[in-house]
């Protein structure tokens, strides 16, 4: 559930070998289809039906993997995904961050939250401009790493 969580927000879909591009995880038919990801979190064997099969104590090997492992990284910074698809459509910042909000918590951000995260977007804007148009797109990277702190929130990760 959580792969396809991310998967979703991040338009990003998963291509398992030998599925077509976009099968969710939950889709699948066995337990034989590679994926770390799914091993890391304690996909169950399917041995039994038991509900006891499945891990649900978190590993250090999770944490690592939620805070520098490649799929959710790779995920949020993928060329087609959520954040490019909004910067290219020239989004407004406040819209972005309502679209996080509501995909990965299905509430909108509140007063607090809107205002701490828009005065980091603008802090990321006026740093683009102070380094000029060469170097990497400061917002791009802030909204990246906002899409990261809501995707890593016990909040997403543990109530939906």
């Amino acid at each position: 559930m959580l792969l396809d969580g991310i998967s979703l927000l991040a338009h990003t879909p998963d291509k398992f070998d030998g599925y077509p591009l976009g099968m969710r995880a939950l889709q699948l038919p066995d337990t034989a289809v590679k994926s770390y990801f799914l091993d890391t979190f304690g996909r169950p064997p399917r041995a039994q039906t038991r509900e006891s099969e499945s891990m649900s104590v978190p590993t250090i090997t999770q944490a690592l993997h939620i805070i520098n492992g490649d799929t959710l990284n790779n995920k949020l910074r993928a060329p087609d995904g959520a954040i490019d698809m909004l910067l290219k459509l020239g989004v407004p910042d406040e819209q972005i961050v309502d679209y996080l909000f509501l995909a990965a918590f299905s509430r909108h951000p509140r007063d607090a939250e809107i205002h701490s995260i828009l005065g980091g977007l603008r802090a990321a804007e006026s740093q683009k401009s102070a380094e000029g148009a060469s170097a990497p797109d400061p917002r791009r990277a802030a909204l990246v790493d906002l899409g990261w702190a809501v995707l890593t929130s016990q909040e997403f990760m543990f109530n939906h």
